[in-house]
């Protein structure tokens, strides 16, 4: 887990010029990745960019061209933006590799998309029912394709 402590220490390696902030960020981007609750891992296995993606273009009714397209409409923005953020939330993928998935974005367009929709998580209750729900769904479509390689 990612502490005031291990922040400041790593600050001081900057500071000392033994790390570069550059090194740095990319240190933080990888504790971010790796950092999660053993609970949130857990309920993770499974998810990949993929699946969310699909399951993500079935809620919204769109395809998943749609969502990798440049297409601008709200709709397809607003999808987009929530596969994005949950890609990065539930998989261990890093930017660069969500914004490949999605069209060959780069990965400062995929840091917008999770920030807006983490923006919106802080504001908008219906927002967070919505992530809920696309996550139930994925988790429930990760048992049932297990249930049916098993069968």
């Amino acid at each position: 887990m990612i502490t005031k402590e291990k922040i400041k220490a790593f600050t001081n390696l900057i500071d000392e010029e033994i790390i570069t902030p550059v090194e740095f960020a990319k240190i933080i981007d990888v504790l971010s990745n790796t950092a999660a609750d053993t609970d949130v891992q857990a309920t993770n296995e499974g998810f990949t960019i993929e699946n969310i993606k699909r399951v993500v273009s079935d809620y919204f009714n769109l395809t998943t061209e749609q969502i990798e397209s440049n297409n601008r409409s709200s709709l397809v923005v607003r999808a987009r933006q929530i596969a994005i953020y949950i890609c990065k939330k539930y998989t261990d993928s890093y930017y660069q590799a969500i914004g490949q998935a999605f069209g060959g974005r780069d990965h400062s367009v995929i840091i917008h998309a999770v920030n807006r929709v983490e923006d919106e998580l802080a504001k908008d209750e219906q927002t967070n029912t919505l992530v809920l729900n696309i996550v139930e769904r994925i988790k429930n479509n990760e048992n049932n394709s297990a249930d049916d390689k098993r069968a």
